[in-house]
């Protein structure tokens, strides 16, 4: 009897975890996260042609591991405006940004209805992809034939640079963030909000050889994007302490005057941001450094406007006339 009544309680159990697994799979998208791969040239990027939804929302990579629709390197039609934007998790979106909301997505969709031409607006971005990941990607990956280039970087971007343990797996080719399944994931999130120390800290703005390392590849990205592309801006983003703040950190200053030497222009995204929350915006920060769907509106608006006052979106500009 008793071994009955504990073999129904085992079943019971299992009945409970699977019918839990089921609602966190099909619910919210748990135990299917967008995967990653390890890369030789730039360290690690998205699976290509992904499409899941997480937390109700669409998350799809086209053939290049980009967040952003199948497009040909070059342009089949020379009325095309070509814009590129290279960042990191901020213009990716994440999970909590729906395809259709992201900064790029919007972006394109404005353009091309202010214009009147065709737009296609490149995100070539990755979580935690710093200078050092990005200027591999465009070497690697070339400009894509973009009339306008525009870099968003943020503080912590000074010092965001490969660990040693990364640049070992980038050869591999293995994939990477997939659970085990929804409940295990899951269990991971908790602990990481019940442990605070069990996630590393982010490293220090003031490490010398990581700011050396950053400056080094942001100067070469630089380089390498002014020769390819007729328009190349950066845009720097400032994190929810800096909003708070009304003011950015010294790295920000760091990353402004390396673009200044390289004779770029540099669009200071925080005002907007501070503005916006000023006047009752919703929610724009997800957290320290990400935007909401409501931030990435306001980023999209910001980049729009920019544009407009360069007038780089206009078809001689876009031609590099």
């Amino acid at each position: 009897m008793r071994r009955r009544r504990l073999a129904i309680s085992t079943a019971g159990l299992i009945l409970v975890a699977a019918a839990t697994e089921a609602i966190l799979r099909i619910g919210w998208g748990f135990g299917t996260p967008v995967l990653y791969e390890w890369d030789s040239r730039f360290e690690y990027r998205m699976v290509p042609n992904q499409a899941i939804r997480r937390f109700g929302r669409r998350i799809e990579t086209n053939g290049l591991g980009l967040r952003c629709r199948e497009f040909p390197p070059a342009r089949t039609d020379p009325n095309e405006l070509r814009v590129l934007v290279l960042g990191d998790s901020v213009v990716n979106g994440g999970s909590h940004v729906d395809q259709s909301e992201l900064c790029t997505a919007r972006l394109e969709r404005m353009l091309s209805e202010r214009l009147g031409r065709p737009t296609l607006v490149i995100n070539a971005s990755a979580n935690s992809w710093g200078p050092p990941n990005q200027e591999a990607f465009v070497k690697a990956s070339g400009t894509f034939d973009a009339d306008i280039a525009i870099l968003v970087l943020s503080s912590h971007d000074l010092v965001d640079v490969p660990n040693n343990t990364a640049a070992a797996q980038a050869g591999s080719g293995n994939t990477f963030n997939r659970p085990l399944c929804a409940l295990t994931e899951v269990a991971g999130m908790a602990w990481a909000r019940l442990v605070p120390t069990a996630m590393p800290s982010p490293p220090s703005e003031d490490d010398p050889s990581r700011i050396a390392q950053s400056l080094t590849s942001l100067r070469e990205l630089l380089t390498r994007l002014s020769a390819g592309v007729p328009h190349v801006a950066v845009a720097l983003h400032w994190d929810r302490e800096e909003q708070g703040a009304g003011t950015p950190r010294p790295a920000h200053r760091r990353l402004a005057e390396a673009v200044a030497d390289a004779r770029l222009d540099v669009w200071d995204l925080g005002p907007s941001f501070v503005d916006a929350t000023a006047s009752g915006s919703p929610p724009l920060m997800h957290d320290r450094i990400h935007p909401t769907e409501a931030g990435q509106a306001v980023l999209a608006d910001e980049l729009l406007r920019r544009l407009m006052l360069s007038e780089w979106a206009s078809p001689r500009a876009a031609a590099g006339e």
